[in-house]
């Protein structure tokens, strides 16, 4: 039986949340179904992975191409991730006839601008499903861009617990970071951007006793970061990696994950730290609290409050059989949230809709 054609479209391929749902979905579910993606800004990091894999990626910044491509290849899904390939795609598959278009929406998208949301609203209809990862999304929907709660489902992110089983020694891996063997290590990985509040990050630790922290990640905040942690002198209590791919390893160095945002949906950083028998200090904002539980397996902090997350880290560093409690509930949460868990929820909703539209079910 031929597998029925689906069409990924994302605005970028960088390195971030949305975009390695993508790429997961897209390496999962290549067996079931002939999959292709398109980018409307190509380059990223992960558009050469995709390459490297197998997969066709083709570039989209032209909307009638796009439109072409759908019409010509007869693809019967469009799945669109991040704001502009929504409207590019949700337009263009109109116009070629595109029997089943969805979108994720893995953020809460407090950065919209009046005429984001207009675009949005304005383009919606044409949109079959929504598929969120957390119920704080679901609600945005709703709320701002008025989707019918019929049209949205929830498909929590998931990761490969198998992944994260790394043999590495903590001892070893602080001393290639040059970090010292006793000292309480609080990590964030995270793009260095303003929704991440990792601007935060400085003033936290000038008031959390004895604590290192280690930063792994890039993006537009790093020169901010760089520039306040030198103002507050705290250079010899931060290590800034950069990108990496040991994303393993460098929790492996730690005691705690700390993720200070201003926005989030459902933070896959997070779940990757408690697999990794981390307690998290989060901001509760989003749908963070719908899988960190407050004063179990982590703390949920005010957005912004230095003090709160200064106190949170103190408690933890100064009582380590706490921190280790929190850390086995954190691992026992994390595991109610897989790979396969997420990929079967996807090809669900897939296959109801290609039956509800097309009559054609994927096997």
């Amino acid at each position: 039986m031929t597998k029925p054609k689906i069409f990924y479209l994302a605005t970028s391929l960088n390195i971030g949340g949305t975009e390695k749902f993508l790429v997961t979905l897209a390496e999962k579910l290549s067996g079931q179904y002939d999959i292709t993606i398109g980018v409307i800004r190509g380059g990223g990091a992960l558009e050469n992975h995709l390459k490297e894999q197998g997969f066709t990626v083709i570039q989209c910044a032209l909307p009638w191409r796009l439109t072409g491509y759908l019409r010509l290849h007869r693809i019967k899904i469009l799945h669109t991730f991040l704001f502009w390939a929504h409207i590019y795609g949700r337009l263009a598959a109109k116009f070629a006839g595109t029997p089943v278009v969805i979108t994720t929406q893995q953020a809460v998208d407090i950065w919209k601008k009046f005429y984001h949301t207009f675009l949005d609203k304005l383009t919606a209809p044409l949109c079959d499903y929504f598929i969120v990862n957390s119920r704080a999304a679901a609600a945005r929907l709703e709320s701002v861009e008025k989707v019918p709660k019929e049209r949205i489902g929830l498909v929590y992110n998931g990761i490969d617990h198998a992944r994260f089983d790394t043999q590495d020694q903590q001892q070893a891996v602080r001393n290639e970071l040059k970090i010292e063997q006793n000292a309480f290590v609080v990590t964030c990985v995270s793009r260095l951007h303003y929704d991440k509040g990792v601007d935060f990050l400085p003033a936290i630790a000038a008031k959390a006793r004895g604590c290192f922290f280690l930063v792994a990640g890039d993006g537009p905040y790093m020169g901010i970061l760089k520039d306040k942690i030198s103002r507050l002198k705290l250079e010899d209590r931060f290590v800034l990696c950069g990108w990496r791919r040991d994303v393993a390893r460098i929790l492996k160095a730690s005691d705690v994950f700390i993720l200070p945002s201003r926005e989030e949906s459902f933070p896959q950083a997070a779940l990757e730290a408690m697999s990794m028998r981390l307690p998290v200090i989060a901001a509760d904002v989003g749908g963070v609290g719908e899988l960190i539980e407050d004063n179990k397996n982590g703390y949920l902090i005010k957005p912004g409050d230095i003090e709160g997350y200064a106190n949170a880290l103190n408690l933890l560093s100064e009582n380590r059989e706490l921190a280790k409690g929190m850390a086995e509930l954190a691992f026992a949460r994390s595991k109610q949230f897989s790979e396969d868990n997420m990929t079967a929820g996807v090809a669900a909703i897939y296959s109801e809709l290609l039956a509800d539209k097309t009559g054609a079910v994927a096997r």
